[in-house]
């Protein structure tokens, strides 16, 4: 008798640990930001009843340390300026539901890093990168939308009819850039 019920006691545990390995029981949540300057994403994740975290450069974040900051994001006195960048994720396994709760992703998430990098790489002044780069996260929306739509129209449209120099001078005032500086 006694072995049957450590038979049964070692069988439970043994269920109620693959069923907890297998998320069974926790819930998963999860959610990114980025960085509205080198386009860094950060992951957060939380599952098994533990937080992780994991920050992913990307094309963006290697232009941008190269020629702006150096030490952007590698220490404190450099950080980054993150925004939620997707709505948050819940997975109840045990239950069968996931949620997705979506939030207003700024307009710049709709420009991939790669494209940015290319046009920053167009302008050769310094200062006018910069000012395009802070142009593109500022607190009105829509001004941010236009700019947003105006370079990626740029990249898949305008670009093999008008050249860089040209467009710029055209559009760089959309931006609030004096392009002649």
């Amino acid at each position: 008798m006694k072995r049957i019920a450590i038979s049964i006691i070692i069988i439970l545990i043994f269920f109620a640990a693959v069923a907890y390995a297998s998320g069974f029981f926790t819930q998963e949540e999860r959610y990114t930001e980025t960085c509205v300057l080198c386009r860094a994403v950060r992951i957060h994740t939380h599952i098994y009843g533990f937080n992780f975290t994991t920050i992913r450069d990307t094309p963006m974040t290697e232009w941008y340390r190269e020629n702006i900051d150096p030490q952007h994001g590698l220490d404190s006195a450099h950080p980054h300026e993150w925004e939620q960048s997707s709505g948050v994720m819940d997975n109840f396994p045990g239950a069968g539901t996931q949620y997705y709760s979506s939030v207003r992703i700024p307009p710049l998430f709709l420009l991939a890093p790669e494209i940015e990098v290319q046009i920053l790489n167009n302008i050769r002044d310094h200062q006018q990168q910069i000012q395009l780069i802070h142009s593109l996260s500022t607190k009105n929306y829509q001004v941010n939308a236009t700019r947003v739509n105006l370079l990626i129209q740029y990249y898949y449209v305008d670009r093999l009819k008008e050249p860089w120099k040209a467009w710029w001078d055209h559009n760089a005032h959309v931006f609030g850039i004096n392009p002649s500086s």
